[in-house]
């Protein structure tokens, strides 16, 4: 093995062909003989959630892993002359590195902090990028504001390329065993020449390579210390049993069907398995979309190694109140995601994992209501003339009459709305409900009946520019007369006048009929994820005729004054961010209610509440101190609910001024809500 030295720091790199002949040397190795895991896809014990069979990546695509022998197929993002045979500067990331697994000569990214010291141990993190058809995967933008967990928290970063299958590169053709494998093999050169902590190597993949690690848990985890699986997990229940216990994260977004129901089942069977919440394992379920982002990336890096990261500071002075709940409706992977408002004041929530609750109007005491489905996961509710509508994973659809105390299933709207573009049945992404219009956002499609669920019109797929994953619908609105709205997740706000049979007016406006800047969008859109205006929008409410107001990422919040006119509201100074340019992910706004056509709230990120009372043009901070990142909010005159991690439910109550001619040298007293009363305190 060549050794070559250059700042005072050792690296073993495999040199390509045409330097063998100079060098005569060569490098690969083998595996240590455990079982095949290639044979393993889809074997651990458990069913599978949707109707396919074979993981796929995040784009709904087949998956190109399924290829004979991808290893072998000339991968196209290679230049004949580009194996390398030098150094990284400590500082400076290098890309293009090379070394031979195999038969193959592979390709890897490499980050070394700038104050690097052989004498001191560094933890690393191996970050496999999402599948790509695009050369050079990673090295795409997304990937590039990793290089702060080296420049602020001292890691060694690898990205290693995935192998070309002809259509992409992809991490489902890799072997999840230590067979000829790249990342093994990888981690053992790296491991003998940088000074590598042994009990801080972390695997970490988002999308497609997130369905990778997730495997690579019950493999791999003599090799690695700690794993994380972004917006991506394996298919079938895992067995548990067979997972080494090392530190695992989970991150999910709300707004990716199937992959939530995944990431929640595997959470789920470690649980089961003996595995301690918040000890060896966490599950953190983003209600935004894009969870592969940096925000993402550095919650799990912080999750797995807190060394790394300043101490958390303690989160103190809250406003809200945790509300009472039936023991069911807690846990590690619960969440509400939608409140609505029934008759004569009652209030139901819905949430993941199949929880439905009602508050009673008179008690205030909240109680389940049974579920029709076996296993579901609920995203939406709306109220209307025929009563409480509820959907979910699969199709999955509910109604309770206005009149009635049980949940039901409902196929009249189900059964006609398309499957995704993996063959699956979408999830009900959202409902939304005004007298007897009922409209439904799925995953892949649309549905809605003006006439109380007698008939529905349905768009038999929809798919709007430019396409691919841009086209997954997050939320739908109205406000009766047969006017919609829907929120794509790149943004895409598409606007119909006729019940859902026709929509138009999308925004922001994109090439119109060139094919070419169209995929030149789609591309930048996807590999940026925080450069194109617009993405990453979350929700959308429609208060009023004509209006809209949708919400999403950095603070971001538009208005629709009328058509192709949409306007920036205004917030709060703290969240004001441009509309383009590359984001964190502070200051993110998740849920919005409006319950008049002027009155509304918003949830966001750390417990964020807002405020309207002018229809969503002006916002102002609700100040109920920190908290969890909200999934789903509630407000009236009185009161706000929000919805936040494991299942629970929090209550701000609203405190009308009080006149009093009492000085308190202490304060005043406050009352059973929290509000000040004109009594001081002793």
């Amino acid at each position: 093995m060549l050794t070559i030295e250059v700042y005072g720091m050792k690296l073993r790199t495999c040199l390509s062909l045409a330097f063998l002949a100079a060098f005569l040397f060569a490098c690969g190795g083998n595996g240590d003989g455990e079982p095949d895991a290639t044979t393993d896809s889809g074997s651990d014990v458990g069913s599978d959630v949707g109707s396919d069979t074979t993981d796929t990546n995040d784009g709904g695509e087949e998956d190109p892993g399924t290829s004979n022998d991808p290893g072998t197929q000339q991968d196209p993002g290679k230049q004949e002359d580009t194996t390398q045979g030098f150094l990284i500067t400590p500082g400076t990331p290098q890309n293009d590195l090379e070394m031979v697994v195999g038969a193959d000569v592979r390709t890897y990214r490499l980050y070394v902090p700038a104050d690097y010291d052989p004498a001191n141990t560094y933890p690393i993190i191996y970050q496999l990028h999402n599948y790509s058809p695009q050369h050079y995967p990673e090295q795409q933008p997304i990937y590039a504001s990793s290089d702060a967990l080296v420049e602020e928290h001292g890691f060694i970063l690898v990205l290693p390329r995935a192998n070309w299958t002809g259509s992409g590169y992809s991490w489902m053709s890799q072997p999840f065993d230590k067979s000829d494998n790249f990342l093994v093999e990888l981690h053992e050169l790296l491991a003998g020449e940088l000074s590598i902590d042994p009990e801080r190597v972390f695997l970490i993949g988002d999308g497609n390579s997130a369905q990778y690690v997730s495997r690579s848990t019950r493999f791999l985890g003599d090799v690695y210390t700690g794993f994380a699986f972004l917006n991506g997990a394996q298919q079938s229940v895992p067995d548990a049993s067979k997972i080494p216990e090392n530190k695992i994260y989970i991150g999910t977004s709300l707004l990716e069907d199937y992959q939530l129901t995944y990431g929640l089942n595997f959470a789920d069977a470690l649980e089961e398995a003996g595995w301690v919440p918040g000890e060896n394992f966490a599950i953190n379920v983003y209600p935004g979309s894009n969870p592969q982002r940096y925000l993402h990336l550095k919650n799990a890096v912080r999750w797995l190694d807190p060394s790394g990261f300043p101490d958390p500071i303690e989160v103190t002075g809250s406003a809200l109140t945790p509300v009472e709940l039936p023991a069911e409706a807690m846990g590690s992977t619960k969440r509400i995601t939608a409140f609505v408002a029934g008759t004569g004041g009652t209030i139901y929530a819905v949430g993941l994992r199949n929880i439905v609750l009602m508050r009673d109007a008179t008690e205030g005491t909240w109680s389940s209501v049974e579920s029709p489905f076996d296993t579901r996961d609920f995203y939406s509710a709306c109220y209307g003339n025929q009563g409480l509508w509820v959907g979910g994973t699969e199709n999955a659809i509910a109604n309770m009459a206005s009149d009635g105390d049980t949940l039901e299933k409902y196929l009249g709207a189900a059964a006609s709305l398309k499957q995704d573009a993996a063959n699956r049945k979408p999830g009900l992404m959202g409902l939304s409900c005004a007298g007897d219009e009922i409209w439904i956002g799925a995953s892949s499609d649309v549905a809605v009946s003006v006439d109380g669920g007698a008939s529905w019109e349905t768009k038999e797929g929809f798919n709007p520019a430019p396409g691919a994953g841009s086209g997954t619908i997050v939320d739908i609105a109205t406000s009766g007369g047969g006017e919609g709205w829907l929120l794509a997740m790149d943004g895409t706000v598409y606007h119909s006048t006729d019940g859902g049979i026709n929509w138009n007016e999308p925004e922001p406006d994109f090439p119109a009929e060139d094919e070419q800047e169209k995929t030149a969008w789609w591309l930048e859109y996807s590999s940026s994820l925080g450069v194109v205006p617009w993405q990453g929008m979350s929700a959308i409410s429609s208060p009023e005729a004509t209006k809209a107001v949708t919400i999403g990422a950095s603070g971001t919040i538009r208005v629709r004054a009328e058509a192709k006119v949409w306007n920036d509201a205004d917030v709060p100074e703290s969240l004001s961010a441009p509309t383009t340019g590359a984001t964190d992910g502070s200051g993110e706004t998740f849920a919005v209610y409006f319950y008049s056509a002027t009155n509304g709230c918003i949830g966001g990120q750390d417990g964020l509440i807002l405020e309207t009372v002018d229809g969503g043009a002006t916002w102002t901070s609700v100040d109920a101190g920190p908290g969890d990142d909200i999934s789903a909010i509630y407000c009236d005159d009185d009161e706000i609910l929000v919805g936040a991690a494991h299942g629970a439910i929090h209550k701000y109550t609203k405190c009308a001024p009080v006149t009093c001619q009492l000085f308190c040298e202490n304060g005043f007293e406050v009352d059973e809500n929290g509000c000040e009363v004109c009594s001081c305190v002793e």
